[in-house]
């Protein structure tokens, strides 16, 4: 509400009513249409979509989100949302949000994130491990007479991730414009979601570093389910906990229980005394070996880290012991140079 002094006396001049009326419903009509013939038609396979890596169906790429964008007549403006750069893990949020250039009005928003715990970051093939501290025979995963290590220039990847953070934040938002997603799965021929992502969802909030507790917390909810009872989507409650961790609201951290040793599936079981000792020496929390977990197999979040490490194959839980084993003695080793 704005006043405005008229001489003697001040009028109150209130913003208009929004009105829908027949002359709008048929502009948004067109608008949705034209988006889906842009999509149909501009939008070129293998270039600007293709195969999402690792899975049978497709995705928007980042060529395609900026040709939508750029005829949307829209520019991109970012915000970190979450951030995390450490020796060990390097981690971005980002929320991009698309500003019209007619009207300099929000018209699409979407959310990123990147972290230096994805295979393609967090390793690296090499011909001789023995440079980097690393005996051949201790090195389980090789390929064509290469080794895999964990990635020793780790630290240089920072303004790599925050800008995969940002391409994916561009691209998200690109389909939250008016008649792409539609347009999108029409495109790429698969349904529109029925049931909530719940992978997805426990992956972010992975991401985030937050436990199911401060979920339930920061939704002001006893459950997730109780937040999608009320009408709201597992999307929405992302943006709320992001806009709360923007405010720079001090996460709270649960009480860690004395370890023990918990057998996973298939009869494996890992010494949770050992791990500890290790993490210790290797400077993670089991926030953080939790999310390495959950970004590593898929797995979900909730629970204590031992109740993480219990949902793990036979071959996972062997693999994430070796994988601790080698930060350990290359931290060692590092200790001596």
């Amino acid at each position: 509400m704005v006043e405005k002094a008229t001489g003697l006396s001040v009028v109150e001049a209130r913003p208009p009513a929004l009105e829908l009326t027949e002359e709008a419903i048929q502009t948004i009509q067109h608008n949705i249409q034209m988006a889906e013939r842009l999509v149909m038609t501009v939008l070129e396979k293998d270039v600007d979509y293709g195969i999402h890596p690792g899975t049978d169906s497709f995705a928007l790429r980042d060529p395609g989100a900026s040709k939508i964008t750029n005829t949307f007549n829209c520019y991109p403006d970012h915000k970190i949302l979450y951030s995390q750069e450490t020796d060990e893990i390097i981690t971005f949020q980002v929320q991009a949000n698309l500003i019209s250039r007619q009207t300099g009005n929000v018209v699409g928003t979407g959310i990123g994130s990147s972290s230096t715990m994805e295979t393609k970051y967090g390793f690296r093939w090499v011909e001789t491990p023995e440079d980097y501290g690393y005996k051949r025979e201790e090195l389980t995963r090789r390929r064509k007479g290469k080794y895999r290590i964990p990635n020793p220039e780790v630290s240089d990847l920072g303004n790599t991730i925050l800008k995969m953070a940002t391409k994916r934040a561009e691209i998200d938002a690109c389909q939250s414009l008016p008649g792409v997603g539609s347009a999108l799965r029409k495109l790429f021929g698969t349904p529109e979601r029925k049931q909530p992502d719940w992978a997805g969802f426990w992956g972010r909030v992975a991401q985030l570093g937050l436990s199911e507790e401060r979920v339930h917390e920061m939704l002001g909810v006893t459950s997730v389910n109780q937040w999608i009872a009320q009408g709201k989507t597992l999307d929405e409650a992302i943006r709320v906990m992001s806009q709360k961790l923007s405010h720079h609201e001090p996460p709270k951290q649960k009480k860690t229980e004395t370890p023990t040793t918990e057998p996973g599936e298939e009869g494996f079981s890992i010494d949770l005394q050992w791990l500890k000792e290790s993490l210790n020496e290797l400077k993670w929390s089991e926030e953080t070996a939790k999310t390495w977990l959950v970004s590593k197999y898929k797995v979900s979040p909730t629970g204590t880290l031992a109740e993480v490490i219990s949902r793990l194959t036979r071959e996972q839980a062997e693999e994430f012991v070796h994988e601790i084993q080698e930060r350990t003695a290359k931290k060692q080793l590092d200790l001596f140079e």
